[in-house]
């Protein structure tokens, strides 16, 4: 959003673009479909309201995602077999 009120469109639009591949190699949908949307929006010149919408709604999913990521347990690595 930050990028998107300093008027860095394009920049705000590529690094939707990021995102939206990380998310689809890793099968997490709903953070593609949001960057997807962003990324598109960015294109197609959407207003800066509707822009910040989608940033907002992006990066309330990369904090729930994140969220349920610190939430799984953690494993210990194999040791090495000696």
């Amino acid at each position: 959003a930050e990028m998107v009120s300093r008027g860095e469109i394009k920049e705000a639009g590529r690094l939707a673009h990021t995102i939206k591949g990380a998310a689809g190699t890793l099968g997490i949908i709903e953070v593609f479909h949001l960057a997807a949307e962003l990324d598109k929006g960015t294109r197609s010149e959407l207003p800066v309201e509707e822009l910040h919408a989608a940033c907002k709604a992006l990066d309330d999913a990369l904090k729930l995602m994140a969220q349920h990521l610190n939430e799984l347990p953690l494993t210990q690595a194999a040791s090495p077999k000696q």
